[in-house]
């Protein structure tokens, strides 16, 4: 019964709530882009923010810089601007 309960309340989660929950996080990884782009831009060679801000931002992104570079870097195709 314990198990029966368990696997309907996952198919739920999946089938109401999963997709919201990708899109939320999709989102969320962009703005954090957008932001890392604007106060660690230097390292693409986009100077924009005093190195102050860099240094207190950087313990709290540090482990986020390889996602951020694969992402901004990346060839991107046309369908996916449009979304």
């Amino acid at each position: 019964m314990r198990g029966l309960k368990r696997k309907i309340r996952e198919f739920l989660f999946g089938f109401l709530v999963l997709e919201p929950v990708k899109t939320l996080e999709k989102a969320k990884f962009r703005e954090e882009c957008a932001m890392m782009t604007a106060t660690l831009g230097d390292m693409l060679g986009i100077p924009f923010a005093p190195p102050i801000y860099r240094l207190r931002l950087l313990a709290a992104w540090a482990p986020l810089i390889e996602a951020w570079k694969k992402e901004v870097l990346r060839e991107k195709d046309v369908v996916e601007k449009l979304e």
